[in-house]
């Protein structure tokens, strides 16, 4: 059964329209990652998607070389494999991006793969379906998803094809505009990761190949947009004027094999991850040592118990309680790199425990990489149980760091009848202090708006301030400025030139940062 294919243009809609964004002429970076949240959990209740960290690991690592050379990037990829057997990619709004694990099988070579991924990329980096302005043409992906789950459960395309049918009917495809752009911008994204742009070409000949073998199976409609024939020229010869701009990481090659060979292994066995090597041996000799160590844990001598967790992790290096009791301590004393490793290397052991995942997700978050901590949490997320309250903190994680807590922020001088007022007065980018000795200090006010997920939490939300030199010279709750926004006016005078900050606290962590530079009056030279 053939239902769609990656020279569709990805993931199309049936026409109907869904009313959360029928007041939207244009959709709103926030709108695009809510909409695409949306569909992910309505795809994952569809669809069986490969959960096993081998072969998600390497899809998301290769993604993510791509997207690095992505210029802007405002959203966070995520890249998944549906378990199906036709050569198909999609990607929806928000960087959400979806691979049949046929098309992983059947790609010749990473560039293969990476000229795929790239061609996807662009398709949401442009923002193609935001630009749909009409209401009209904005597509009920969440009915489209559950259409393409409800075909692949059955093995029937009709359900789909009907939907299909419509789109054709009021023209709602990826225009042939978009998928030339597309066409044209992944061939510079895949350059730009270190991989043959030309590649792309060599697939879709594969494509035709599927064609020839199975023409009953694919409704010709689906190549309209614009011609196949027409698409492998152009890539070709774009790939005559692009060359890869550096090497791929290294290692690519090798780890493209490995996961191959077990989604094959995947695929064959009809699971959705195989174990981790730790699983079935026997570790209750270790029991006993784990007791002990425990002990000095509840004790809070971390210390000790990270010497002696390393001698036993040396004596039991496939008992992934005793790696994962390391991470546990690494973390706790915040020794992050360390401790992503020991987590790493507990998920090599056993992967079938969220709790690992989170744990993963959490270092990833507080050293900054909100990219593979985002990956981390929705693992813990699949693995979890749906209302185990550790599900419920993962996914509050990634809404933060999906969407951020601070959507945008500023600064204004407190006079809120000011022309063209901010939620704190009269808008600046900087500051000018006059002399010590002068009685009007200068106001300087923050604000900020609050994503939308986050508006429920928005009374939990704190402030600091810090002078230049860091030191807190305020801390407390903003005033709400209405709405979606928070302001808060710092209580003291403005006396020390140098880069002012404020920072938003939720959760005890520090979430966004604002600063604005401030400096001072030149002194006359007197005569």
């Amino acid at each position: 059964m053939w239902f769609a294919t990656l020279l569709t243009g990805c993931i199309q809609n049936d026409g109907s329209r869904w009313t959360p964004l029928s007041t939207f002429e244009l959709l709103t970076l926030d709108d695009e990652r809510q909409l695409g949240m949306d569909v992910d959990v309505e795809i994952k209740h569809r669809f069986r998607l490969i959960t096993d960290p081998v072969v998600t690991g390497f899809l998301h690592d290769l993604g993510q070389q791509i997207v690095a050379g992505v210029e802007p990037q405002p959203f966070v990829y995520r890249f998944q494999i549906v378990e199906a057997p036709q050569l198909n990619a999609f990607a929806v709004p928000g960087g959400y991006i979806y691979f049949h694990s046929a098309t992983l099988l059947e790609a010749g070579s990473v560039d293969e793969l990476a000229a795929v991924m790239a061609h996807e990329v662009a398709h949401v980096n442009k923002r193609h379906l935001a630009h749909r302005r009409q209401e009209r043409q904005i597509p009920s992906l969440l009915t489209q998803a559950a259409l393409i789950g409800a075909s692949v459960a059955s093995q029937n395309a009709a359900p789909l094809i009907t939907g299909m049918a419509i789109n054709v009917a009021v023209d709602l495809h990826y225009s042939r505009e978009d998928e030339a752009e597309s066409d044209r911008l992944g061939a510079v994204y895949a350059s730009r990761a270190g991989f043959e742009p030309g590649e792309a070409a060599h697939f879709f000949g594969r494509i035709l190949a599927k064609q020839a073998q199975y023409p009953n199976n694919i409704p010709p409609y689906l190549f309209s947009h614009p011609n196949v024939a027409e698409r492998i020229a152009t890539v070709e010869e774009q790939a005559r004027t692009l060359a890869p701009v550096r090497n791929p990481l290294p290692g690519t090659q090798q780890r493209f094999e490995d996961m191959q060979a077990r989604l094959a292994q995947l695929v064959d066995v009809k699971r959705l991850e195989l174990p981790g090597r730790g699983v079935s041996i026997d570790h209750s000799s270790n029991d006993a040592e784990l007791a002990r160590i425990d002990a000095l844990i509840q004790s809070d001598s971390n210390e000790p118990a990270l010497a002696a967790l390393t001698v036993l992790a040396a004596k039991a290096p496939n008992d992934p309680r005793v790696s994962l009791r390391i991470g546990e301590r690494l973390y706790e004393a915040g020794r992050l790199d360390g401790a992503i490793a020991a987590f790493r290397h507990t998920i090599e052991l056993d992967s079938a425990r969220a709790l690992v995942f989170y744990k993963l997700g959490l270092a990833y978050r507080d050293r900054g990489d909100r990219v593979r901590a985002v990956y981390a949490l929705e693992q813990a997320i699949g693995r979890g149980r749906t209302s185990s309250s550790l599900v419920d903190r993962a996914r509050w994680e990634v809404v933060k760091l999906t969407f951020g807590v601070i959507a945008e922020s500023g600064f204004g001088n407190g006079d809120l009848a000011a022309s063209q007022a901010t939620p704190a007065g009269g808008p600046i980018d900087r500051l000018l202090i006059g002399q010590p000795n002068e009685l009007d200090m200068p106001t300087i006010a923050w604000w900020g708006r609050v994503s939308g997920p986050v508006l429920g939490h928005k009374d939990k939300i704190g402030i600091r301030w810090r002078d230049p030199t860091g030191h807190i010279v305020y801390e407390g709750m903003p005033e709400d400025a209405g709405r979606v926004f928070l302001s808060s006016e710092l209580p003291m005078a403005v006396d020390r030139a140098g880069d002012w900050v404020v920072e938003a606290i939720l959760d005890d962590r520090v979430v966004h940062q604002s600063k604005i530079p401030v400096t001072a009056r030149a002194v006359p030279n007197p005569l």
